[in-house]
């Protein structure tokens, strides 16, 4: 069935989706997985064909977001080691569902009333900042020198514990809606968020 929806044609585009998967090899390049960075390399054996027929299935609505893993890794304290048995949980999704949910917020991130949430100058997640495009630690403390070469004399700093386990998706979702204003992307959007995980029962 083809779609009307503006949002889910710019995510299925191919330009779209080269940026996407761009995205996503250069964080697996740095992945201490040796699974994630073989299931990198094997995609950019054919990284033109492949974005095609992934195109093509987002198209088609063959598409559709495999199961993810569960991988319970383990924290580490400032100095590297190990915090007693403290595990935190990480989700691993197929890799091409990882460059259509990539594809999905870089396209979110354009929505003029989602700008507020991202473009936050005191946000260093996984987007890139306009300017330097830095991200993440890099962007964090690249944000740091800046404001010691200003004359600044401390750091003050803030983290959610637990963030990405507690994140409520129904209000996320809501907010989202009401600023994209369409069904077709919502029900896509929330099959991309919705986590399936194949070692359940392992775990």
């Amino acid at each position: 069935m083809k779609s009307d929806s503006a949002l889910l044609k710019n995510i299925r585009s191919k330009k779209r989706l080269e940026c996407a998967w761009k995205a996503i090899q250069e964080n697996a390049r740095t992945s201490t997985s040796d699974e994630v960075r073989r299931e990198a390399d094997l995609f950019a054996e054919n990284a033109t064909p492949n974005i095609n027929s992934l195109s093509g299935r987002l198209a088609s609505g063959s598409f559709s977001f495999g199961q993810a893993r569960g991988i319970p890794a383990h924290k580490k304290g400032i100095d590297g080691k190990k915090i007693g048995d403290k595990t935190r949980p990480l989700v691993l999704a197929p890799l091409e569902s990882r460059i259509v949910q990539r594809a999905i917020l870089e396209t979110l991130i354009s929505v003029q009333k989602l700008k507020p949430y991202a473009e936050n100058p005191y946000s260093f997640g996984g987007i890139r900042k306009a300017g330097d495009g830095l991200a993440a630690v890099p962007a964090a403390v690249n944000s740091v020198l800046q404001a010691i070469g200003d004359g600044g004399t401390y750091v003050a700093f803030a983290d959610i514990r637990s963030f990405f386990t507690r994140i409520s998706k129904t209000e996320v979702s809501a907010i989202v809606a009401l600023a994209v204003n369409d069904p077709e992307f919502m029900a896509f959007f929330n099959q991309a968020i919705a986590v399936e995980l194949a070692n359940l029962a392992e775990l």
